[in-house]
């Protein structure tokens, strides 16, 4: 379903920039071969590549996050998200208010991925069983 949720993401995407500044469910973020997710982290607003903080150094950067409120991770798990960033994103600025255009209409309900959970993904996979199952038009 990641897989999925990652390139359907990448062909609904309005501005490039932001659908790559998002570090969850990313198709150019991968750890062992496969889009990344951790609840964890969203609930701790580490949502965007510049959330990693990459001015700062790896141990730096992990104790920051914690400060400020990232909890049941470790260290390795941080290391992993940050080396699985491709170079040429590290450097990408992004306002934070990008995540509200994340919200997307599937028939008439609303679907917004930032606050989904794998029970609306379901829903909305499985919305229509026609042709065109999805019909998504931006907010």
């Amino acid at each position: 379903m990641l897989q999925w949720w990652s390139e359907f993401r990448s062909k609904c995407a309005t501005e490039t920039t932001s659908v790559d500044s998002i570090i969850w469910n990313n198709c150019n973020i991968r750890i062992d071969g496969k889009p990344i997710y951790y609840q964890n982290y969203v609930n701790a607003s580490v949502i965007l590549v510049s959330d990693l903080m990459f001015a700062l150094n790896n141990i730096d950067s992990f104790n920051s996050a914690k400060g400020m409120g990232l909890k049941d991770t470790n260290y390795l798990t941080w290391t992993a998200i940050r080396c699985s960033v491709p170079k040429y994103l590290k450097n990408l600025n992004v306002d934070r208010n990008v995540l509200r255009t994340l919200e997307f209409k599937c028939g008439d309900k609303s679907f917004d991925p930032t606050s989904s959970k794998s029970g609306n993904f379901y829903a909305l996979l499985t919305f229509k069983t026609k042709p065109n199952i999805l019909e998504v038009s931006a907010n």
